[in-house]
């Protein structure tokens, strides 16, 4: 299941990269993150805004960008923690109806719900990691 989810996940971002024509913040936040990463932070404060935002949890993913400084990362890394939350809906489930297959059912409706989709391919959004908590 988790192998399937992240297929997913790195499946469906390279997809949602390729029908971007017009990203306005995911240029403004890899351009934030290559700042970042290449050459320091002028404030503390600033160091948590992103992409015009006020985004303290994208602190989190300039180690993953600095390790492969490309938009395509930052697409990738939303559409697999996106996925994640598919996992998240799959166990707690099974946990609480004791069905694995219903599990499983609950876990596609999740990965398929119009709105994910829309998530993916709109550009790129810093509220992606509330979804699967």
């Amino acid at each position: 299941m988790v192998a399937l989810t992240a297929a997913y996940g790195v499946a469906f971002g390279f997809n949602a990269y390729g029908t971007f024509h017009d990203a306005e913040d995911l240029g403004d936040y890899a351009y934030n993150m290559n700042y970042y990463s290449n050459y320091g932070v002028p404030t503390a404060l600033q160091y948590l805004v992103f992409g015009n935002h006020m985004a303290p949890d994208q602190v989190a993913l300039l180690l993953v960008y600095a390790s492969l400084p490309s938009p395509l990362t930052l697409i990738v890394v939303q559409s697999l923690v996106l996925s994640l939350g598919g996992l998240a809906s799959f166990f707690a489930a099974r946990r609480a109806l004791g069905s694995a297959s219903l599990s499983l059912l609950f876990c596609f409706a999740f990965l398929a719900n119009p709105g994910m989709h829309g998530i993916l391919f709109f550009d790129y959004h810093a509220e992606f990691l509330i979804l699967p908590l």
